[in-house]
């Protein structure tokens, strides 16, 4: 909420939000019945209900961190292999923006 508003204020806005959801789909069929617009992720484009139209931003999308908590002595070996997974994501990004 507070990422949205945010990039509406950049741009000297505010929205007047008449309805909130959690759920990607659950926006993007609240904009299909015409109840205003939505930020999504480009990966939602192949939800397209009639009526539905996706543009992509000019500027930067906004940006959101995400955070990973678990209990190491407890992990189960799924929750290891995923801990591993994330941490082999995250350092080959940052070996990728230092080039």
């Amino acid at each position: 909420h507070d990422l949205v508003t945010r990039f509406y204020a950049n741009y000297g806005a505010h929205p007047v939000i008449s309805q909130h959801a959690m759920q990607m789909q659950t926006m993007i069929n609240l904009v299909a019945e015409g109840m205003g617009l939505a930020f999504v992720p480009s990966c939602m484009r192949s939800l397209s209900p009639a009526g539905v139209s996706y543009l992509r931003l000019q500027e930067a999308a906004p940006t959101i961190e995400v955070g990973l908590s678990w209990q190491p002595d407890e992990a189960s070996q799924v929750v290891k292999k995923f801990v591993a997974l994330v941490k082999d994501e995250i350092a080959s990004r940052s070996a990728a923006s230092s080039l």
